[in-house]
């Protein structure tokens, strides 16, 4: 459907659609003019083409876009993917709704969110690829989780499932690894033994993605080779693999300012960096040098020496690539994220993981069994 048929569709004084390649300018300058609020202000741009990254979203994926029907400026984007993951249990299809961007002069407009959630209601019905969404807030983002509890007509019923805590670790030097672990680094001969890994125990977790051999060297796995994999083994067996995703060739972190507070203090805080392990805070305009700690998978969540060895694996392939950062991303209910963090220096972010879905996909949200959600950071 064209953006000025589905315009008329929605009743609304916007045309919305799926990006087309010619949207990819206005897309890119309306990253780099959006800046997500907190101490630390951050936009994330995608570079030198937006839809590279929308790659690695799901087998299916659209970056939606909504323009002023009367003067045909960009006013909003979105983004709609839908990709395989393990739910209870057992392989399923999950959506995720993300990636909202609203111009500086239409916020605060509501009538833009309802077509927005209208365009996406209506590809819900006619696609019948997913019955629930995921979509991730920042956790000091108060104007946008007051806006998901207002539950209003016509758009998905948004629940929290999960607190999110991302974590910022320097790639200092290697740490002492147990004897009984050995590391060895990802090969294409590996790459059955990586996806059994993550299929093994991805399952015991709850959203998390479902890899298959096929994946590695296509655009949903774009940045990403087999090397990249650190496989933690014992006594023969494997027992986790962890992967270290440079993705700075297709999507940035770009520094743009900070909270009074941090202004003041961060001299300060980089000063004494080198000897307390935190991380640096860069100057405005900074491209944050990292990759997203991705495919994280174990055996048993509460095995401390088998997640700080492939934390710490993953930290010497990050070395090798010249980057400061590994981020990592888990649920509060996962026993590994106190794990990461009592052993490596880091700097924490919160978010919060919402589940929506329409009235027709209720039942599907009420069957959500207690495991603990694992929202792959890197695909968000």
């Amino acid at each position: 459907m064209g953006r000025s048929a589905a315009a008329r569709a929605l009743n609304a004084p916007y045309a919305v659609g799926f990006a087309r390649p010619g949207d990819d300018p206005d897309i890119r300058q309306l990253l780099r003019g959006t800046e997500f609020a907190g101490d630390v202000r951050l936009s994330l741009e995608r570079e030198p083409h937006s839809l590279l990254a929308a790659a690695i979203e799901g087998d299916v994926r659209g970056t939606i876009v909504a323009r002023d029907s009367a003067t045909g400026t960009l006013a909003g984007i979105a983004s709609r993917a839908v990709r395989d993951v393990f739910i209870n249990g057992k392989p399923a299809r999950v959506g995720y709704l993300g990636q909202l961007r609203i111009a500086t002069t239409f916020r605060r407009r509501r009538e833009l969110l309802e077509a927005g959630f209208a365009f996406c209601h209506m590809m819900h019905d006619r696609e019948r690829d997913s019955s629930l969404y995921l979509a991730s807030v920042v956790a000091d983002n108060h104007q946008a989780r007051r806006l998901l509890a207002r539950q209003s007509a016509g758009w998905p019923r948004f629940e929290p499932v999960a607190s999110v805590t991302s974590l910022a670790i320097p790639v200092s030097s290697g740490r002492r690894r147990p004897s009984d672990i050995v590391l060895y680094r990802g090969t294409p001969e590996a790459t059955d033994v990586i996806v059994d890994c993550l299929s093994r125990n991805g399952a015991r977790w709850q959203f998390y993605p479902r890899w298959r051999a096929a994946d590695f060297g296509s655009s949903r796995l774009l940045g990403l080779d087999p090397s990249d994999f650190v496989i933690a083994t014992r006594a023969g067996h494997t027992v986790g693999c962890v992967a270290c995703w440079d993705q700075r060739a297709f999507k940035q972190v770009i520094v743009r300012g900070y909270s009074p507070r941090l202004t003041r203090s961060r001299l300060f805080i980089n000063l004494i960096s080198p000897f307390t392990g935190i991380p640096r805070l860069p100057r405005e305009g900074t491209q944050l040098q990292f990759a997203y700690l991705s495919h994280f998978a174990i055996e048993r969540d509460d095995d401390e020496d088998v997640v700080a060895a492939l934390v710490d694996g993953a930290r010497e392939r990050a070395r090798e690539k010249g980057l400061d950062y590994v981020v990592v991303g888990l649920s509060r209910t996962c026993a590994a994220l106190p794990a990461v963090a009592r052993a490596f220096k880091h700097r924490a972010y919160d978010s919060v993981l919402y589940v929506a879905f329409w009235p027709d996909a209720e039942a599907a949200a009420r069957e959500l069994d207690g495991r603990p959600p694992y929202p792959e950071l890197a695909i968000l």
